[in-house]
């Protein structure tokens, strides 16, 4: 008798576990299922950490996203890459050339322009100069994989301005007007 109901408390166990657990799958499936094409400029990287070879790894930077419309909006990109994929290569740091990728929206990673400025920044060649933004300003964050990277077309039309300049401690980053 003691036996039947240990088994009895272990498939209940069991089965409060799965039905705790199929919310989070079903959400893992939403969110896959939001993903979008975005095309961005790479602006600046924030300096990486050092690269993991046991876990994943994430770089960011300040993107310029370019909608649909051809408006164009500052962003952050959080590219997370495994210790055999590869980051993304330096010969796509180039703010002339706009990479397309399939991200997912994540409001956990957005960042304040105070909360990037505080990094330090390497920034791409040709990227555009920098102006002030309120420092509580959200940018809004997009999370990409290294599978998620559908291509990249060089834009020649585009005129920027190397950012030359060292900011104060107290400027944030903004898009120029």
């Amino acid at each position: 008798m003691r036996f039947a109901m240990s088994t009895n408390n272990f498939l209940l166990v069991s089965a409060a576990l799965i039905c705790s657990a199929l919310p989070a799958f079903s959400e893992s499936l939403y969110v896959k299922k939001q993903q979008e094409t975005i095309h961005v400029r790479l602006i600046a990287r924030e300096a990486p950490a050092a690269a993991s070879a046991f876990s994943q790894n994430v770089d960011s930077y300040l993107v310029e996203l370019v909608d649909k419309h051809r408006d164009e909006h500052l962003a952050r990109l959080s590219f997370r890459f495994l210790p055999y994929e590869s980051p993304i290569p330096e010969e796509l740091r180039d703010y002339e050339i706009v990479l397309t990728f399939r991200a997912t929206r994540d409001h956990d990673c957005d960042a304040s322009a105070a909360q990037l400025a505080a990094h330090p920044m390497q920034y791409s060649s040709d990227a555009p100069q920098i102006r002030v933004l309120k420092p509580s300003s959200a940018l809004p964050c997009y999370v990409v994989t290294a599978k998620d990277y559908k291509g990249s077309k060089r834009n020649r039309g585009v005129k920027a301005v190397k950012n030359d300049s060292k900011s104060d401690e107290s400027e944030v980053l903004a898009k120029r007007e």
